[in-house]
């Protein structure tokens, strides 16, 4: 959201847009109640009842901080993972897909500390608390409070993750809605 929302609504100029913030539940909630027209949202765990567009395939990416052991290696075996703490982003459906992405490889995660919060996440790694796994597109450059971050692919074959425009299933988008998910495809498509 930080990463994308604040440039496509610079962009939509005098399209009245209220935005709604939330975890995975809660925006799929305010899909089903009518209470949002459309969201941009992982396609994980998306039931029968929306209509999607995918906008981006997202890879799972290893996040740690500069000074740990492993930062500098060109990529990271989920097996090297297995000793190491974890700090689990815990919003669904995202703490079950990471998670899931390590059980798949033989790798039980020693998680040791979570947090539904993104900001929290990137700032107990920052600060050597542990590794942590993520899908959003990383920065060339990263650091958190002054404290240098690194992404490193992790080695492998994994389930990906999708970045889509989500709506109920039936639903005739308004025009602003159209306009809104024009300007989504756009800047993925130029990404």
């Amino acid at each position: 959201g930080p990463f994308l929302m604040p440039s496509l609504i610079r962009q939509l100029g005098g399209l009245d847009i209220e935005l709604l913030e939330g975890d995975q539940r809660r925006l799929t909630e305010s899909l089903i109640s009518g209470e949002t027209e459309i969201a941009v949202i992982y396609d994980n765990d998306l039931d029968e009842r929306f209509d999607w567009q995918a906008l981006s395939v997202l890879k799972p990416y290893v996040l740690m901080a500069e000074d740990h052991p492993m930062a500098r290696q060109a990529e990271i075996l989920p097996t090297e993972l297995a000793a190491e703490p974890m700090v689990l982003l815990d919003a669904p459906p995202s703490s079950a897909y990471f998670t899931g992405i390590l059980e798949a490889q033989g790798v039980e995660p020693l998680i040791a500390h979570r947090s539904a919060s993104f900001e929290m996440v990137r700032g107990m790694v920052a600060h050597g608390l542990g590794y942590t796994l993520l899908c959003t597109k990383p920065a060339s450059s990263m650091s958190y409070d002054g404290l240098p971050l690194v992404a490193l692919p992790l080695a492998g074959d994994h389930a990906l993750s999708q970045i889509v425009l989500a709506w109920r299933k039936g639903h005739a988008l308004s025009s602003a809605a159209q306009r809104f998910a024009q300007k989504c495809r756009e800047k993925f498509a130029r990404a």
